[in-house]
């Protein structure tokens, strides 16, 4: 998983990494917590990749 590797990674990595949409990773910030792009990160947002890291581990990718 590329997830290990980098500090930062893009929202199209992620939705590669997770084999899911950007309206899912949408979804998920709005529904389950899922961690929130880096501000004015442009056009393709990226994220922090120790938060998304924790939130999986934590279970938030599961529902209820």
């Amino acid at each position: 998983m590329a997830f290990n590797d980098k500090t930062f990674i893009s929202r199209t990595a992620v939705e590669h990494e997770l084999d899911i949409s950007k309206f899912t990773i949408r979804n998920w910030i709005r529904d389950r917590g899922f961690p929130s792009p880096v501000p004015r990160s442009g056009r393709v947002p990226i994220f922090r990749t120790i938060d998304i890291i924790n939130w999986l581990e934590d279970g938030g990718s599961n529902d209820g």
